[in-house]
């Protein structure tokens, strides 16, 4: 056999063996499914980018065939990225990594050096659901998927009902917690144009607390309001409904 001692071509087989895997939005959504994600978004175009690209392509070749964990970069320098980049990059400077699962919900703030990525790498972990049971399923959520499976399917549905009303009420709560914050603020708007007009300081001083104060009450529940919308729905619900849907399709191709 011949070997080669060209050195332009030992540079291009390293350079190949330490490349972090690129994705776009398509191939991301291809290949998460059921993995921990853990990915660079950044403009191959900028200088912060190319000094980390070293750091990122060592972290990325660690983890390159896992089953379990999916370690790339999104260039968004490339225009197919472009809807991909506006909902996780937000035109940053320098590198931005999200982590999750093939939502990207959470931003790393971490060390960048790799043994501090790597690490918080192997603790990640994604939600159990019933098509990835063997990786991310723990005994007790292993034995609600088979009770859910041997229920009777009138019973799992009256389960899955419940727990989406209670979650609709909590919705309509605090829908109806703002509403009435709303109120108070306008309400509080009025007094203090009254009370300006009036000429009076000392109205005037006690209308403008009364305002900041139904203000900061309405900015603290609709805070409230957006934190609840961001809850991630418990898991029990989530593998109901999975079981939900395996029932369902097995009993239609019965």
């Amino acid at each position: 056999m011949k070997i080669f001692h060209n050195p332009s071509f030992l540079i291009f087989v390293a350079a190949t063996k330490v490349s972090a895997t690129t994705l776009t939005e398509d191939s991301f959504q291809d290949l998460a499914s059921g993995k921990a994600s853990f990915i660079q978004f950044c403009k191959s175009s900028d200088s912060a980018c190319k000094e980390f690209s070293t750091t990122w392509s060592d972290l990325s070749t660690k983890y390159d065939g896992s089953d379990k964990f999916l370690v790339g970069q999104v260039d968004c320098d490339n225009s197919e990225n472009e809807f991909f980049c506006e909902e996780y990059y937000e035109d940053a400077s320098g590198p931005v990594i999200r982590y999750g699962s093939d939502m990207l919900e959470h931003r790393y703030d971490g060390d960048l050096d790799p043994t501090s990525m790597s690490g918080f790498i192997a603790d990640l972990t994604i939600p159990c659901s019933v098509a990835y049971v063997d990786k991310w399923c723990n005994a007790e959520e292993i034995q609600l998927i088979e009770q859910y499976r041997t229920m009777p399917l009138s019973e799992l549905e009256e389960l899955i009902d419940t727990m989406n009303n209670a979650f609709e009420q909590q919705y309509e709560e605090a829908e109806a917690k703002i509403d009435a914050a709303e109120e108070v603020v306008k309400a509080a708007k009025k007094t203090l144009k009254e009370a300006q007009k009036s000429g009076d300081n000392s109205r005037i001083d006690e209308a403008e607390t009364k305002l900041d104060d139904a203000q900061s009450n309405l900015d603290a529940v609709e805070a409230d309001y957006d934190k609840l919308l961001d809850e991630d729905q418990p898991v029990t619900l989530t593998l109901m409904e999975e079981i939900q849907d395996e029932r369902d399709m097995a009993e239609a191709y019965e």
